[in-house]
């Protein structure tokens, strides 16, 4: 991606560029059931490794 169309990414659009996005879908416990996410998938997450907020 050239820088000019990096920075209009970052001026315009409200989502982060895809690289520096943080995939937080990877902290809820549903979404592995729901999509049938397994250890050794790229975004499988360990459990005590994901993010608890309540």
């Amino acid at each position: 991606m050239r820088d000019q169309v990096l920075r209009n990414i970052v001026t315009t659009d409200g989502h982060a560029p895809d690289r520096w996005r943080a995939y937080t879908v990877r902290n809820i416990d549903a979404w592995y059931d729901a999509f049938t996410v397994k250890p050794g998938q790229k975004f499988y997450l360990e459990p005590k490794n994901r993010v608890k907020v309540w």
